[in-house]
């Protein structure tokens, strides 16, 4: 147990917009909070959408979110772009969250800790940063299937998580500017992220800041899905047929409880 994750900052964070964590589905009687999670499985949690700051990843990976209530014998280590491992301070919280850097080594790494241990991944990455805006809800998800690979590899079950408000934190300034998006996906592609003009609020002001809006966040966790035994030579149907169920899994989630936690989002669409 990393002592930073008990840390007030983050129930502070929580508390902010507010963020709170949820199941999807009831677990049945006797099986205590989490009935489909079993402390002796590994778990790659796949969080959607990216948004600008992913606040909802951060607060799910501390013990203000309610993950060590909600899955008693799990453990869950953030995974993140390997640049936020060279900024001062940012690096020191990722680190003390026990983060990873998102590279293929690293992911099989903590999937074969203790039992229980288990991987948080945001799949979109940084070319879903730049899709984040109020009301959107498009993931890049159609051809991204590298963390089905991994599932596979490792034996671990995928957990589609949606965020429900993270795109509302900030106004993109850039989403409808075609020569824009065309300059950030060239950064994209040369440094693994892209600047994004974006606009939140400020200190004393409701906008014209960089602070992020005080809306309110709900991590909907879904059901795991069993990808069988270990499989390190998984072939490229099976990794299309899990791929395909992971979709439907996130797009029913998301039917399920947009019109509760974020009503006034679009349709979702996979890019």
């Amino acid at each position: 147990t990393w002592g930073w994750r008990r840390s007030t900052f983050y129930a502070l964070f929580r508390d902010y917009f507010p963020i709170r964590t949820v199941l999807a589905q009831q677990p049945a009687e006797g099986d205590g909070e989490s009935g489909s999670f079993d402390p002796s499985r590994h778990y790659v949690f796949c969080y959607h959408p990216h948004g600008v700051t992913s606040a909802g990843v951060w607060a799910f990976a501390t013990v203000a979110s309610g993950f060590d209530q909600l899955f008693p014998g799990l453990t869950c280590s953030v995974q993140t772009l390997s640049m936020n491992f060279k900024l001062p301070i940012w690096r020191e919280n990722a680190i003390a969250l026990g983060a990873g850097d998102a590279s293929k080594a690293c992911l099989l790494r903590a999937l074969a800790l203790a039992p229980g241990s288990s991987v948080l991944l945001v799949t979109g990455g940084a070319k879903e940063s730049m899709l984040a805006h109020p009301g959107y809800s498009k993931v890049v998800l159609k051809d991204r299937a590298g963390f089905v690979k991994i599932a596979l590899t490792s034996g671990a079950s995928l957990v589609p998580v949606w965020g429900f408000g993270e795109n509302n934190l900030y106004e993109n300034l850039a989403v409808k500017s075609a020569t824009v998006r065309k300059w950030q996906l060239r950064l994209q592609r040369t440094i693994s992220f892209a600047p994004l003009l974006m606009e939140g609020r400020g200190v004393f002001s409701y906008s014209g800041g960089l602070i992020p809006h005080r809306r309110p966040i709900t991590v909907v966790v879904g059901e795991p899905i069993h990808v069988g035994k270990p499989d390190p030579n998984a072939s490229k149907e099976r990794v299309q047929e899990v791929h395909e169920q992971y979709k439907a899994a996130v797009a029913a989630l998301f039917n399920a409880y947009k019109d509760i936690y974020d009503p006034k989002a679009e349709p979702l669409q996979f890019v």
